[in-house]
């Protein structure tokens, strides 16, 4: 009796099938949930990109993101990064890239702006804006901002807020628009940065730091700035 003489390739397969069966699990093989896990930890989406991470994952096999164990791997580095990079901020500078989700994100913003009174502006760079929060917490806001949109969102400080050009350009009419627009923090580093010393600028920037912290200025504070600002108001004039 002859025996049959399995081509190598088949023979390869087998043996590399019983070495390394394959589990299914909800349809999908424990291979292509381990891949799932391997883009959760690609740098290219570990930083908060969400909406690329379910992309490239529904690229290994239709439906996967939906997994159970894939979702809740989803959710936790979400979550985990929220805790680790947003701390909690009332102003911040949105950046998106792409035009198509720019824009959507501007007519989304301006229709939700209206109802909170927040304050919108672009930026010169024609890819950023920035969001005063008018003293609300703009953490959940932050985080939607970086899943439908794929935006990178940075708080923003004082220091930021205030370029040295816009102290240059300052005058009384600009003091008073910002006081009407209560910002009034924006108004005490203007006045110093254009006519103070750099130790006043300092206790103008730890005082805004604290203010945006604790979401309420105190009134040792809310002194200390208003001294400040009457010291170099009188040049503006």
């Amino acid at each position: 009796m002859y025996k049959t003489i399995k081509p190598m390739r088949q023979a390869l397969a087998e043996a590399r099938a019983y070495r390394d069966p394959v589990n299914e699990d909800k349809g999908f093989s424990t291979q292509q949930i381990k891949m799932a896990y391997g883009v959760l930890n690609d740098p290219r989406y570990k930083q908060g990109n969400y909406s690329g991470a379910v992309s490239a994952i529904e690229k290994i096999a239709k439906g996967l993101s939906d997994h159970p164990d894939v979702a809740n791997a989803l959710r936790r580095a979400n979550e985990e990064l929220e805790e680790e990079t947003i701390t909690e901020f009332k102003k911040m500078i949105v950046t998106i890239k792409d035009p198509t989700k720019r824009a959507k994100a501007m007519d989304d913003i301006k229709r939700f702006g209206k109802g909170t009174g927040f304050r919108i502006d672009k930026m010169s760079d024609g890819k950023s804006f920035r969001i005063d929060g008018q003293g609300a917490d703009l953490n959940k806001f932050a985080t939607d901002m970086k899943n439908f949109y794929g935006a990178t969102v940075k708080a923003e400080n004082l220091e930021e807020r205030v370029s040295k050009q816009d102290a240059e350009k300052f005058d009384m009419a600009k003091y008073k628009e910002n006081e009407r627009d209560n910002q009034h923090s924006d108004n005490a580093l203007l006045l110093v940065k254009k006519f103070g010393t750099a130790a006043d600028y300092k206790k103008v920037v730890d005082i805004d730091i604290r203010h945006q912290k604790a979401g309420s200025i105190s009134m040792a504070d809310l002194k200390t700035r208003n001294d400040i600002s009457r010291k170099y108001i009188g040049r503006l004039m």
